[in-house]
Order: structure tokens, then sequence, then C-alpha cells
């Protein structure tokens, strides 16, 4: 295998081209923004609190779930404000909670609201074209998590048991069952049950691990693909129930001397400064895992690519992505600033938000060439 290498600014890109296969293309990455969508003192529609995701439809408008407005804004893609719709509240278009924003294949907005277990969609104008409430795998309860594919279907995660765990304070897993629900929310069929996300009992509540392994599940064009962070692997599940299993070899990083001294000084650096001495005595006794999960994320591109993100913490400039084919084979690895969390990846675009120091969101759009 032959290896090619350039160094692009602030990204490193690495192909692995086929023996007897020259003049292969390189993949390059803009290293600044061609697009910033975002303000801090500007008008209240450029101000965004929880961004959760942006998307380009018809390659005209990017539209954006802005989660602390509880509302859907979109622009055009030179990044010209041009309309909202939806607000908080309990009617026909309105959000208790955004979860997602996506095109699922489609040319309308399709919205995931996740304190409702509802999908909405609508027309790039705000016109409430269609709702309806999405099943969980057990049939019985709503879904854990909901994400959708190029078919319009969508695939689901169940809820852990977090009511029968008896034990005591410290970290937890059960496992998890994962479906397939149709076009209309209902439930087609059950995949398999896997890892659950990892949890954490303290004294006095519950919540997520930190550092903790969790469970995805990603809707594809023909197959569903669920990663559990276990190992550096995603396994492609399709109609037919046959599974194929998609990664690389992985030697996960240990959590131990300025890693895990860095991890605990970004705890303590974002809690309050009055709580700041609790936090750091809560930290002494906290259970840290030995290594870190093998990735914090996946995405399918446009092109049914599928990009895994090596898992990395706060502090720390660049994260790993390596990008694989759908048959699994190895494509490509870039260095992507921890900064930017891509919503969307194109043809020749990466989209998605970029935080700066003062935790103050915009929408990124960066050029991508293959």
């Amino acid at each position: 295998m032959k290896q090619i290498c350039i160094l692009l600014g602030w990204i490193v890109v690495s192909m692995a081209a086929p023996e007897g296969v020259s003049g292969q293309a390189l993949w390059t990455v803009s290293e600044t923004p061609i697009l910033e969508i975002g303000s801090v003192d500007g008008p209240p529609f450029s101000t965004f609190h929880d961004i959760r995701g942006a998307v380009l439809a018809q390659d005209s408008v990017i539209v954006v779930a802005d989660g602390g407005g509880r509302e859907i804004r979109v622009f055009s893609r030179a990044g010209d404000y041009i309309t909202s719709f939806g607000r908080a509240g309990d009617g026909p278009a309105e959000f208790q909670g955004i979860g997602w924003v996506d095109l699922c294949g489609g040319d309308t907005a399709v919205v995931y609201d996740f304190a409702r277990h509802r999908i909405t969609k609508w027309s790039l104008g705000g016109d409430l074209l269609d709702g309806f409430a999405v099943e969980g795998p057990e049939g019985d309860m709503p879904p854990f998590s909901v994400s959708c594919g190029p078919s319009g279907g969508f695939a689901v995660v169940g809820w852990p048991d977090f009511m029968s765990y008896k034990g005591g304070v410290g970290p937890y897993r059960f496992n998890v069952t994962v479906g397939v629900v149709d076009s209309r929310g209902k439930l087609e069929r059950v995949l398999g049950t896997f890892p659950g996300p990892e949890r954490y009992r303290y004294e006095s509540n519950d919540g997520p691990r930190p550092l903790g392994k969790t469970t995805i599940a990603r809707m594809g064009v023909e197959a569903v693909y669920v990663g559990t962070a276990d190992a550096f692997e995603i396994r492609r599940i399709d109609p037919a129930g046959e599974e194929q299993v998609i990664g690389r070899a992985f030697n996960p990083r240990r959590l131990e001397g300025k890693l895990l001294s860095d991890w605990q000084s970004s705890v303590i650096g974002d809690a309050r400064p009055e709580a700041r001495p609790a936090t750091r005595r809560a930290l002494e006794g906290h259970q840290t895992p030995e290594t870190l999960p093998a990735y914090s994320d996946f995405l399918l591109d446009r092109l049914g690519l599928i990009w895994v993100a090596h898992y990395g913490i706060k502090g720390e400039e660049v994260f790993d992505w390596d990008v694989f084919d759908p048959a699994g084979a190895y494509l490509a690895s870039l260095k992507i600033p921890s900064r930017f969390r891509p919503t969307e990846i194109g043809a020749d675009y990466l989209l998605g938000v970029t935080t700066d120091d003062m935790g103050v969101e915009r929408v990124s759009m960066f050029s991508l060439s293959r």
C-alpha cells in the first residue's frame, strides 16, 4: 500500500493508495472557513445558543437548528438571513427540545423534538407540512435517540434500564436495543442488543459517565450503522440482518499523566468560581476510565462514506478523523480543529459549528476537495 501525504495549513490528509495506482486525487480542506454565520452583538437571528444542527438544502440555503431559541433559521448560501420558524411550546408548530435538523434524503427540513419524541417536516419557507411521533425499538417506550437517512426511515436506540441499577456510587452500563422505524415513525424491525451508553451514579443523582462510551446508530442508504466505541469498529447491518464490521486496528489512549491532568483542569475551569474547590475534591474520588473511548461520533456523508471522530478531550487543538468507504476500506485521515464540530459533510464542503474561547457559536463551512 502506497501512502500519500500532504500538509495543508492546520490539516493533514493521508490517503492509502492501492498498489499500482498512481495519480490518485488528494483531499484538501480549506485553511479558513469559506463562510461563517453568527455574531456576538448582532441582530437576534445572528446570535446562536446551542446549535443542534446545520444542513445545506437544495444547494442554496443553510438550515440551522437553534436549540436555545427552539427555532429553525434559514440563511442563503452567502450567509444572508432569510426566515425563521418554530418556537418554544407544545403546539403542532412548536418545540420543547430540538435534537437535530436534517434533510433525510428529501428537500424539506426534518426536525426531531427529543422532549416530545416527535418528527416535524417543514418547507424551507417555514410551512409545517407533517408531524408524527417516533416509536422506540421496544415498542412501549419512546426512543433514547433517533437518526434519519436518505431513504426517509429512521434508526432508533432504546433507553438503558437506569432504574434497575442497584449498585453504589460509580460507573455502570446496561445493554440497549437498536431498531428501524419507517417514514411515519412506526417500528419495522429490531436489529439487536448492544452495549449501551456508560452512566455514573453519584450520591444524589445519575448521569452520563464523563469520558464514557456511548451508543450511536446512523441510518444509511441500505443499512444501519451501529457503534459503541468499545473498539475502533462500526457495525453495518443490512435489511437481511447481515453484519459487516468497518474499522481498523487501534490502540486506545490511556487516561493518565498530562492527558488526565488536562482533562481535570478543564472540568474545574468550567465550574463556577465558587464551586471549583468542591469540583476539585469530587474529582479526587471520581472513577475515571483507564482509557478513552475509541471514538466520540461518526457521520455518513452525502456520498455514503463513513467519517469517524477519534475521541478527544477539551483543550486539545485538533481531533483526528478517519474516513472509510461503504465497503469498509480505509480512505483517509484528517486532523480537524477541535473547536469545529461537523454536522454535515457534502461532496465539496464541511458544514458545522465552531465555538470560540468565549463559548460563542457560529455556523462555519470549509471547502473540501477529494
